[in-house]
């Protein structure tokens, strides 16, 4: 009978946490519920698919690692407003082989940070940190419906909530003004 029980909580600690952080009022989303490294994440959001071809295009789909950063994904409906020029520079008509594989490897790496950041990180402030392509990128929080960036391909905006993985924020992103 001991050994069965022993079993049984082994098999239940999981979903007992997941239970503790419902009763203590904290937030639990499928994507805490089961451990996922921010690839996979991003591959269970249809809004960031767009942006996973991206990365995946640039031969950066593992090159994160077990490391944690922030990420300011663009979303699908930002890909639609950049004009087909831009685009075309990305990626070939009809395929998603990049055109120049360094700039895209460079663009990708310009909307990542090391470490992870949360939006209330910003929170009321104006900060400037470096990313992954060692680029500057300038992160406002002062507006408090929405953080506003300025990188070194583009100015944007967050237009949804923060998705956590286990290694990484992501930040759902629209680009104001796109420039290669």
């Amino acid at each position: 009978m001991r050994s069965i029980v022993k079993s049984l909580r082994r098999r239940t600690r999981p979903f007992m946490a997941i239970a503790a952080l419902s009763m203590a009022g904290g937030v639990v989303t499928a994507h805490h519920a089961f451990a996922q490294n921010a690839f996979a994440v991003m591959a269970s959001n249809a809004d960031l698919s767009d942006w996973l071809g991206l990365v995946e295009s640039a031969g950066l789909g593992g090159a994160a690692g077990n490391n944690e950063y922030t990420v300011f994904a663009l979303t699908n409906d930002g890909f639609d407003q950049l004009n087909a020029l831009l685009r075309g520079k990305l990626t070939q008509a009809g395929s998603n082989r990049p055109v120049d594989p360094q700039l895209l490897q460079e663009v990708v790496r310009t909307h990542v940070i090391l470490g992870l950041h949360p939006a209330s990180e910003f929170a009321g402030k104006t900060v400037t940190l470096t990313t992954a392509a060692g680029d500057p990128i300038t992160v406002d929080g002062t507006d408090p419906t929405s953080l506003k960036l300025t990188m070194r391909y583009a100015t944007a905006h967050e237009v949804a909530p923060p998705i956590v993985a286990d290694n990484a924020i992501i930040i759902p992103i629209v680009d104001d003004n796109a420039h290669f």
